[in-house]
Order: structure tokens, then C-alpha cells, then sequence
């Protein structure tokens, strides 16, 4: 065997067995040394892997997904585009921490997050590819989640239908409408304390937002998860 130009070539069957060596793709893990085959995939084992760019296989990923996320996983032929996704998620916090100092949990920071995320999504695959994704990836609720579920579901819908009227908006003017859509009440936070929504302008939490709002976007489709998680 010999190393040419940083790459490894079997000179007898004439085949590159690996995609590269340099250092920090094996330090980082972004290509293990079975997958830089170029004649395999997944680890040399598709049964179990997954592996859609040569970036990273998903058995761990599989771990941690919802029931729905991982019907995308297995059925849909996007599937690919969760590394997006997965991406954007990453994204979305480094902003929601520039803009708020904060990457809460039901409050301003947590909705301008679940927006931007989605709205990020939709930029990188599409609206209803992403839809499709932003409700699996709220199914299987815990009980005490039922507002989360309709607060995130309502932000994230936010985010999509932004992305849905510009297509073509840049990053700042999408962290700027976002804010202000906060700003106006459009958005839903979540009081930690009473378990209560909040529309986003709603700063002493005088009005609670009840479950049947028709101004809940996506409002039938967490009704819909609910009901299938809960009331069978």
C-alpha cells in the first residue's frame, strides 16, 4: 500500500480505500476510518447505520430522536436533510444567545429560538419538509408538556410561514422581524411557574392563552398529538 498525495491507493486492485487522512477530519470524527472506504457505507453495517453524506453514521442519533422523527428516519427519502436540521438547531442557539444573552426555557429566548430554528429549516429544505419535521420532533409529550406542546408547535409555525412569505430574506432581517413579531404579541411564551401561555407582549402575564385559541398556529395538529398520546 502507498500513500499518494495524502490519500491511501491500493495499487493492485487500483481503488482509493480512503477518502482522506488529513488529521482533524479523524481527530474530529468526521470520518471514521471503515467509513472512508470508498466502496462502503455505514460502518460496513447498513443494517443498523445510517449514513447519508460520509459525515457521521446515526446509530447514536437514532437514540434520541422522538417516535416521529424516526419514522422520518427510516421511511421518508428527505431523510437526508435532518444533518440540516440537526445543523440549524446549533445555529439557532449561538443566535438566541447573541440576541437575549439567554437560551431559556419558555420564555422570549425560547421562542425567537424555536422560530429562528424553523425558519432556518424551511430555508434549507422547504416548508413542508420541514413542517413535517418540526411536528415530529414534538411528539411523544410527557404529561406536564402540553402547553410546551402548543407553544412550540405556534413558534415554530412562526418561523416556517416567515420563511414562507420571503423566501429570499437575509439573516438580519429575519432576527429582526422575529424580535418584533415578539415584541407584538405574536409569539407564545410559557410562565415556569403556573404552567400557563402567554402571548410574547404579555410581559406580567395578565391573560392567559387557553389551549383552544384559534389564533394558536398549528393548533389542530397539537391538538391531534395530544390527543393520540393521551387520549386513545
Amino acid at each position: 500500500m502507498e500513500n499518494v498525495c495524502k490519500k491511501k491507493y491500493k495499487p493492485f486492485s487500483k481503488n482509493w480505500i480512503l477518502a482522506s487522512s488529513y488529521a482533524e477530519f479523524r481527530r474530529n470524527n468526521l470520518f471514521r476510518q471503515t467509513n472512508a472506504d470508498l466502496y462502503h457505507y455505514a460502518g460496513n453495517n447498513p443494517v443498523r447505520y445510517i449514513d447519508p453524506d460520509g459525515r457521521e453514521d446515526y446509530l447514536a442519533a437514532i437514540k434520541g430522536l422522538h417516535s416521529g422523527e424516526l419514522n422520518i428516519l427510516l421511511w421518508d427519502v428527505r431523510f437526508y436533510k435532518m444533518l440540516d436540521f440537526k445543523n440549524n438547531a446549533v445555529l439557532a442557539i449561538q443566535m438566541t444567545k447573541k440576541e437575549f444573552s439567554d437560551n431559556g426555557w419558555g420564555n422570549e429566548s425560547d421562542s425567537f429560538r424555536h422560530a429562528y430554528w424553523s425558519a432556518l429549516n424551511a430555508k434549507s429544505a422547504g416548508f413542508s419538509f420541514s413542517e413535517k419535521y418540526g411536528l415530529a420532533h414534538e411528539t411523544d409529550p410527557l404529561p406536564g408538556e402540553k402547553a410546551d406542546l402548543y407553544m412550540d408547535i405556534h413558534n415554530n409555525y412562526i418561523g416556517l410561514n416567515i420563511i414562507k412569505e420571503n423566501p429570499k430574506i437575509g439573516d438580519k432581517q429575519l432576527v429582526d422581524l422575529i424580535k418584533t413579531k415578539i415584541e407584538n404579541g405574536e409569539l407564545l411564551v410559557l410562565d415556569r411557574n403556573s404552567g400557563k401561555l402567554y402571548w410574547s407582549n404579555d410581559t406580567e402575564h395578565k391573560n392567559p392563552v387557553n389551549f383552544d385559541d384559534e389564533n394558536i398556529l398549528g393548533k389542530s395538529k397539537a391538538d391531534k398529538i395530544w390527543r393520540d398520546t393521551y387520549e386513545k
